[in-house]
C-alpha cells in the first residue's frame, strides 16, 4: 500500500494514468462481487479504488448503489452527500440520492432531488414518477 501511495502521489502524467486504471481494475472487481451478492467485498474493493482515486464520481455511485441494494438508505445518501462535494452537478448520484431519500421519508428533500435530477437529465422517467409519488404522498 506504501508503493500505491507514492505512486498516486506522482507528478508523472502516465503514472497518474496507470493509477487511474488500477483504480478502475478494482472497483470492476468490486463489481463481480456485486454480481455475487457478496456486497461486503464489493465495498472493500469500492473504497479501495476511492482511496486510489477518491475523485471519481462513478466509484462513489457504484457504493451508493450498493448500499441501496443493502437497503441501507442513509449510507446512500452520505456517500452521495460526498460525490456532490465533487460534483454538485451528477444527474446518476441525484438520481440514487432521491430514491434512497424517498425510502428514509425524507419526502421534501427527495422532491427536490427530482428536480435536481431532471435538470441534468431531462427525460429521466423515474425522477418523474418519483415526483408524482411524492405529490400523491406528501
Amino acid at each position: 500500500e506504501e508503493v500505491i501511495r507514492k505512486l498516486i502521489d506522482s507528478k508523472e502524467e502516465d503514472t497518474k494514468k496507470q493509477i487511474r486504471r488500477l483504480g478502475y481494475t478494482i472497483f470492476r472487481q468490486g463489481g463481480c462481487y456485486v454480481a455475487l451478492k457478496n456486497y461486503e467485498k464489493a465495498i472493500e474493493l469500492t473504497d479501495k479504488a476511492l482511496e486510489i482515486d477518491p475523485k471519481d464520481i462513478m466509484f462513489y455511485s457504484g457504493k451508493a448503489s450498493i448500499y441501496m441494494e443493502l437497503k441501507e438508505y442513509q449510507k446512500a445518501v452520505d456517500v452521495c452527500d460526498e460525490a456532490l462535494l465533487i460534483d454538485d452537478n451528477n444527474g446518476d448520484i441525484f438520481s440514487i440520492r432521491f430514491r434512497a431519500l424517498f425510502e428514509l421519508g425524507f419526502y421534501q428533500d427527495s422532491f427536490d432531488d427530482c428536480n435536481n435530477c431532471i435538470r441534468v437529465f431531462p427525460f429521466f422517467l423515474q425522477a418523474y414518477i418519483y415526483k408524482i409519488k411524492i405529490l400523491l404522498i406528501y
